[in-house]
């Protein structure tokens, strides 16, 4: 006879902090694409490896000039963050939030031009939440 699995609510209950931690970091993430601010995509991620495909940003200063270059077309575009999903990473104090995303440009109508997900590991640095690692996987692009 097979048990069923048992609720922890407390488990429950730190999966929906990280949740809401993972959330707002990467939506402020989304943001600073959103504005083209690659300043302030540095800032957030200073703490953070970056995988964007085959690139591998492992500096502030790699990842403020690679959203420079990514961010200069001038057309304006938005992001749309559905199906997150948070999970345990097996260490304290961290976890990995995955989600899916769609980026329309105006153009001046909006144009769906990338489909993707987004992979995050957080952790806490010095009593702060912050991204240790966002990997960016395009599924589609259209140019």
């Amino acid at each position: 006879m097979s048990q069923s699995p048992t609720f922890d609510p407390d488990a429950f209950a730190e999966l929906g902090q990280y949740r809401h931690i993972g959330e707002s970091l990467l939506y402020a993430y989304a943001q600073t694409s959103d504005t083209k601010n690659p300043a302030a995509a540095r800032d957030i991620l200073s703490d953070a490896v970056v995988v964007f495909g085959d690139t591998r940003l492992e500096s502030p200063e790699a990842i403020e000039a690679h959203f420079t270059k990514l961010w200069s077309p001038p057309e304006p575009h938005r992001h749309a963050i559905t199906n997150v999903q948070v999970f345990q990473a097996g260490e304290p104090e961290r976890f990995i939030l995955t989600a899916n995303y769609e980026r329309d440009e105006y153009r001046p109508d909006p144009v769906r031009t990338t489909l993707g997900v987004y992979t995050v590991t957080i952790g806490r640095l010095q009593g702060r939440w912050r991204i240790l690692e966002l990997n960016i996987n395009r599924v589609w692009h259209k140019p």
